[in-house]
């Protein structure tokens, strides 16, 4: 998607948009290694974040390939706060590690509305279905788009 995207505009991403990696620290290895090729070569300068807890409650830290957790400590904090693990009711890992940290970086870097640019796929309906809902997500600083769908 992000080629696609950098095809897009010339091989040069425009000045506001930016690329968010949110690692979970149990993403596979490979996925680490191809995020971190992307990047180098295309030219990509790429945000690698990560869910973590402060004093005050979560907070969004930045890594790169080797700093990047690599044995689910964001996830373990996350699950830590909660005192539960994710269920098929309480659905907060993706939520929090990866969504709400994005969100955080952003925030922290003054955006205050923009567009989340989501690598769902058209042979997943259900999930850009409920990403494009505008209207369970009007409370949010962004909207969602899903050009490969």
């Amino acid at each position: 998607m992000l080629w696609r995207i950098l095809q897009a505009h010339g091989g040069t991403l425009p000045d506001d948009v930016l690329v968010c990696f949110a690692n979970t620290g149990r993403e596979m290895p490979a996925t680490l290694d191809f995020v971190r090729e992307c990047g180098a070569r295309w030219n990509a300068t790429i945000a690698w974040l990560e869910y973590a807890r402060g004093p005050a409650g979560p907070i969004c830290v930045v890594v790169n390939h080797n700093s990047a957790s690599r044995n689910g400590e964001p996830l373990a904090a996350l699950f830590a706060s909660k005192s539960m693990l994710p269920n098929p009711v309480a659905r907060f890992c993706t939520i929090e590690s990866k969504i709400r940290t994005t969100k955080r970086y952003l925030r922290g870097l003054g955006w205050e509305h923009w567009t989340s640019i989501v690598g769902l796929r058209a042979d997943e309906p259900k999930r850009v279905e409920r990403a494009l809902d505008h209207e369970r997500t009007k409370k949010d600083r962004w909207h969602n788009a899903c050009p490969l769908s």
